[in-house]
């Protein structure tokens, strides 16, 4: 299981899980950032209890590194 951060080219984003592999891929109607859960429960030993914002800037750190 991965989690995903999907940013709609109208502006809005949304968090979740997937069962795709880790990268970017663009969509018809924005981009879809999928990291592997490891690097959110390194983080965070419950993802599920943080703000959708928080665990979008934890994704947005996987590709920054």
């Amino acid at each position: 299981m991965s989690w995903f951060l999907f940013l709609a080219n109208d502006g809005n984003s949304g968090v979740g899980q997937c069962d795709f592999s880790p990268g970017i891929m663009d969509a018809k109607k924005g981009v879809l950032f999928v990291v592997p859960s490891d690097w959110i429960y390194a983080r965070h030993s419950n993802p599920r209890n943080h703000s959708a914002e928080h665990i979008k800037r934890i994704i947005l750190d996987y590709f920054d590194k």
